[in-house]
């Protein structure tokens, strides 16, 4: 399926873990946002600019923004590591934060932000929505966010 999106020239955006993760990292994606225990599993345990390099090149992603729940987050993108501050608040309940962010990213794309626009904005939707459970609040959160290459 992968394939054929890539033929038809569609952004693939992929957050998927095990079984899955493996088979599509076979196909190249536009964007692919594990977070730091799939990661692990798939790529193992090293994580620094050089291997998440290695692992962009070797598998063809574009994009991959590695998250570990309130901790800092890691975007590569145009050949560059990025690392991804961003305030910690108090989170009424964190299920399904990786969809929001995720979904937050897609729709920012494409309505053509750059990436690094459109993880800073996803990000300020996932946490205004996780604290307030409202993403109308997105914009007291972008300022907050921080992107700086590593």
């Amino acid at each position: 399926m992968i394939s054929r999106l890539n033929e038809k020239k569609i952004k693939v955006f992929l957050d998927c873990d095990n079984e899955f993760l493996k088979y599509a990292i076979k196909e190249s994606v536009y964007f692919l946002k594990p977070n730091l225990e799939e990661y692990k599993r798939i790529f193992g345990k090293e994580i620094s600019k050089k291997r998440i390099i290695e692992i962009v090149q070797q598998f063809q992603i574009e994009n991959m923004l590695l998250t570990n729940g309130r901790q800092d987050a890691f975007l590569y993108h145009n050949n560059e590591l990025y690392k991804i501050k961003f305030p910690t608040v108090n989170i009424r309940d964190s299920l399904g934060a990786g969809d929001i962010l995720l979904g937050s990213i897609v729709h920012f794309v494409s309505s053509n932000e750059t990436i690094l626009n459109a993880v800073k904005l996803g990000f300020a939707m996932c946490i205004s929505i996780l604290e307030t459970g409202n993403c109308a609040k997105k914009d007291d959160y972008y300022d907050k966010i921080f992107i700086e290459k590593v």
